[in-house]
């Protein structure tokens, strides 16, 4: 080669190497006794048009045969075992483990559709700032299929897909509405060192509670797609309603006693959701019975919401919180 052409060849490797490197992304599932979904949901992986470069599969402890299933993938997983205990500590498991430079988050019952990281990944190649991204989803059972959006709110619709490289309002939208689903979210690593990783004491919304506070140091973007298809069952953690709201209705609180920056129309926003979230509680344990949780939620209204509706539920919960609670039925 003449010194010409190596001058060439040498500037050319040197061009190259100033070339960003294209990021890496680990996809992260835990799991819990769902072994025949949990292939499913690694085979919705290893399917995508826009391979990832890792993929971790926590085990929460199963004592099914989810470990026997998963050994027939040999080296295109990386399968970490743990003590059962909750979806948010096998999650942190998972982060800590990762080499990616980003998570792309998958429970064990849902599905990822092919293009899904394909999509997301020109998103976030096009605006490198994004340190938050999800998705679209649609709902789907093992009796029926479904590929209708889920983001059924349209004014919030609307604003994420009219500003998807930059959500500043998404503090505010996920005051209305959780809209972001887990299994679609894919967050840069360095993210979680200004947000701390999930809160372990916090199922069944931990994740809720993550967002929230990613929402408040995060960029925020969102693809305009459905990429992900979740799987409803009776295993479903949605199910447990007044679990889930009771840990909800803690997390609002926490965020409007621990935030001091909140601007007036989010201050508002949330002590309005506390509102609604102990009426819905409160409401709920006063058709169950039991007068003194029901009152317990019913005078901790926050906000100028109330209403005779709510005066009438909380004079009735008053006068009977002293009653016992109605005995559980013991399942046959």
């Amino acid at each position: 080669m003449s010194e010409a052409g190596k001058d060439a060849h040498l500037a050319a490797r040197l061009e190259k190497a100033k070339e960003p490197k294209a990021p890496t992304v680990t996809a992260l599932i835990p799991t819990y006794n769902r072994a025949h979904y949990v292939v499913q949901a690694v085979d919705s992986v290893l399917g995508q048009s826009r391979p990832v470069d890792e993929i971790i599969v926590v085990d929460d402890g199963s004592t099914d045969n989810t470990a026997e299933v998963l050994g027939r993938y040999g080296s295109r997983i990386r399968y970490i075992w743990r003590e059962n205990g909750e979806a948010a500590a096998a999650r942190n498991l998972g982060i800590r483990e990762a080499k990616g430079d980003y998570i792309a988050l998958l429970d064990s019952d849902d599905l990822w559709k092919p293009d899904k990281m394909k999509l997301q990944m020109k998103l976030l190649a096009e605006h490198p700032g994004i340190d938050f991204l999800f998705s679209d989803y649609s709902n789907f059972s093992d009796e029926a299929d479904n590929e209708a959006p889920e983001i059924k709110n349209q004014e919030i619709h609307d604003y994420l897909a009219a500003n998807a490289p930059n959500l500043t309002e998404i503090f505010d939208c996920l005051l209305v509405e959780n809209v972001i689903p887990t299994s679609t979210v894919v967050f840069r690593k360095s993210c979680l060192e200004r947000t701390g990783y999930f809160d372990e004491g916090l199922p069944p919304v931990e994740d809720f509670d993550l967002w929230l506070r990613a929402a408040r140091v995060c960029r925020f973007g969102f693809v305009n797609a459905v990429v992900t298809k979740r799987r409803r069952h009776s295993g479903n953690l949605i199910n447990q309603w007044t679990k889930l709201n009771m840990v909800y209705a803690g997390i609002l609180v926490k965020t409007l006693n621990s935030v001091a920056n909140l601007t007036g129309k989010s201050r508002k926003n949330l002590s309005g959701k506390i509102a609604q979230v102990h009426y819905d509680l409160g409401s709920c344990f006063l058709k169950e019975r039991n007068f003194a949780k029901a009152y317990e939620y019913l005078r901790q209204p926050a906000g100028n919401c109330w209403n005779p509706k709510w005066l009438v539920k909380l004079m009735v919960s008053a006068a009977l919180r002293k009653l016992p609670p109605p005995a559980k039925k013991e399942s046959k």
